[in-house]
């Protein structure tokens, strides 16, 4: 077991690439961001290939909690050794700090293994997450929405869409308080970010619902995140109208697939939205906190 150092880049995309519960495909450039803000400890096997890999990303003032994954190979179960090396690291984040600081894990719920450990170890289940895809096929007629345009994000609208953001989020279980709007700057920034493919409500100059895209590490496929409505426009279609304008825009661009993650016990009923323009659940995470 050893720390990551940056000649391990190689042999961490194999790794994310190769391990059971994989999601799309790892690049080095992901991978070499993983190894510059998070802190990487390796379970290195007898031929020199890494077996498993825990990582952790120290809190910071807009995310007051430490984040953590462990990922092996399905050959090896190294996660006690590695969850207890997040232990011990973590620990020492908490007292670098003032307040409750939690320890979060996000788990495929397939992985039972995993799971069981957390359990075992003072986590419990916080919340749960659907994986969903949608295939781009023809492009649909929007219904119409009075009071209301729905129109690509705007760079001129950011400072509109950041209130909105807040405003969305204040009631959700998977963003803290308050605003990181260095966050949303960056996203919107990426050369992944999609203006074209994202899509505003605007009422009245203010923008009241968003939903924006960003391509996959995969070619032809997009991941829609983040997407919120302000809770007093909620329940007049603007989700819907939204979801069109951005289904539309990716059928256009040729895009194959759509992707999102949602949270399963959303307040929003976010889930049967998805559902009903077709995207499907491919997988399920399980999200696992406790107390530093």
């Amino acid at each position: 077991m050893r720390d990551a150092v940056d000649a391990d880049a190689d042999g961490l995309v194999r790794l994310l690439n190769e391990a059971p519960f994989a999601s799309g495909e790892t690049t080095n450039e992901q991978v070499a961001e993983l190894l510059t803000s998070w802190r990487l400890h390796l379970a290195v096997a007898d031929d020199g290939r890494i077996a498993g890999c825990g990582g952790i990303l120290p809190p910071t003032g807009e995310r007051p909690r430490v984040m953590a994954a462990i990922v092996q190979r399905s050959n090896v179960d190294m996660s006690a050794q590695l969850l207890d090396w997040i232990l011990h690291r973590s620990t020492d984040l908490r007292h670098e700090r003032v307040g409750q600081v939690d320890l979060e894990m996000t788990v495929p719920a397939d992985d039972r293994r995993q799971c069981e450990l957390l359990k075992r170890s003072g986590f419990s289940l916080n919340t749960r997450l659907w994986l969903m895809e949608r295939p781009i096929t023809s492009e649909t007629t929007p219904a119409a929405l009075p009071e209301v345009v729905v129109e690509p994000y705007d760079e001129r609208h950011f400072e509109r869409f950041s209130t909105c953001y807040a405003e969305v989020y204040v009631d959700q279980l998977l963003v803290d308080p308050p605003l990181d709007r260095s966050a949303l700057r960056a996203l919107v920034e990426t050369d992944a970010f999609r203006p074209d493919l994202s899509a505003l409500a605007i009422a009245d100059g203010e923008v009241v619902g968003f939903m924006l895209v960003s391509d996959d590490a995969t070619p032809g496929r997009i991941e829609i995140s983040p997407v919120g409505t302000i809770r007093s426009w909620r329940g007049r279609g603007i989700a819907s109208g939204l979801m069109v304008h951005v289904l539309n825009q990716c059928a256009r661009a040729q895009i194959e697939v759509a992707t999102l993650l949602v949270d399963a016990d959303s307040p929003t009923g976010a889930m049967r939205l998805y559902q009903r323009y077709g995207f499907r659940t491919t997988s399920t995470l399980h999200i696992y906190r406790r107390p530093i």
